[in-house]
This record gives C-alpha cells, sequence and structure tokens, in this order.
C-alpha cells in the first residue's frame, strides 16, 4: 500500500459507508479551538475542497453517524497548521495515549528524526492482539498525517510483567515505528 492515508475521499462528502459517531468531530473542533491558533475556523479555511469544507461546516449530532474522510483533511490541515513533524510528534504520543486509555502506560525509550521505539507497560495480557492492532492502525494514520511517509511498525513479544491486584497477567509490549 503506497499512503495508508489518502489525499482525497473516493466517495463524495458523507457519501463514504465508513462512519464515526458525530462526537468525533465534536470533540476534534473542540481541541483546534482550544488549542490551535485561529481555531477551527483557521482549519477550515485551508480546506481547499468547498464540499469537504461545507461538509465540515455542518453541525455535528453527538450520536449522529458521518462520513469519516473528511475527518483526515480536517486532521491533516490541523496538523499543518501546527508545523507537527513525525520527530516531533512522536514524544508526545504518551500523553496522546493517557487520553484513550485508562490502564497501562506508554513510553518512548528512543526517538529520532525517522524512527521512534516505545514501550507499553502493564497491558492486560489479554488485550495483546487487541493493542497490536490499534498500534499498527492508529499510529501510521497520526504519522502519516504529520507528513512521514512509508511508515513502519514493529513490535516483539509480550514481556511478562507479573498478575495486576485481580490476578490477571500483565506484560510489556515494545513497538519500533520508522517512517521517511
Amino acid at each position: 500500500m503506497d499512503r495508508p492515508v489518502p489525499d482525497r475521499s473516493p466517495f463524495p462528502p458523507g457519501g463514504s459507508p465508513w462512519c464515526q459517531k458525530g462526537n468525533v468531530y465534536r470533540s476534534l473542533f473542540r481541541h483546534v479551538d482550544a488549542y490551535v491558533e485561529g481555531g477551527s475556523a483557521a482549519a477550515l479555511e485551508r480546506v481547499d475542497d468547498e464540499h469537504v469544507g461545507n461538509f465540515l461546516r455542518q453541525p455535528f449530532a453527538a450520536s449522529g453517524w458521518y462520513d469519516i474522510f473528511p475527518m483526515i483533511t480536517m486532521v491533516v490541515q490541523v496538523a499543518r497548521m501546527r508545523g507537527v513533524s513525525p520527530g516531533l510528534l512522536a514524544p508526545r504520543l504518551p500523553r496522546i495515549h493517557g487520553q484513550y486509555l485508562n490502564f497501562g502506560t506508554l513510553t518512548v525509550t528512543a526517538s529520532d528524526a525517522d524512527h521512534c521505539e516505545l514501550r507499553r507497560s502493564q497491558h492486560p495480557q489479554l488485550l495483546v492482539h487487541w493493542c497490536v492492532a490499534v498500534v499498527h492502525g492508529f499510529l501510521p494514520c497520526v504519522l502519516e498525517c504529520s507528513g512521514a511517509k512509508d511508515v513502519r511498525v514493529g513490535w516483539g513479544p509480550p514481556e511478562p510483567e507479573g498478575p495486576d491486584a485481580a490476578g490477571f497477567e500483565m506484560v510489556g509490549l515494545r513497538f519500533t515505528i520508522h517512517w521517511k
């Protein structure tokens, strides 16, 4: 696959069979308004496709289902506004990670302009396959939105860490991510 994150949707805005809840759009706009100079209005001005821009300007019902592709356009514009590069983004992954999960920790063990190494600790053995799938699917998309090319994710075998207080086996997971 040449590019997991497409520059353009193969569907007109709103026409994709793949959707996400409106709350995802609402959360993105709140975050951009709070943390990005010029807010979502400035990001929307950068969208060069009028139809995508109009789609993104609609009100989003939290529980509604909406085409996922315009979200990619918005995220790419925000990353460009922030001047985010893959090398700058990689050390921030633990903070991003902490916004999504209430268990385990993620540590950047090495980071450079073209790669990073991560270690996830105190991860339930029961959820190893899920974590590997999420990391493999999520990180290339995030890094490509910040300009990375040819993102490759590797991982090692789970490292036993012993049981948690409830008796569930916990493991550590190591990931190596390379990009151009």
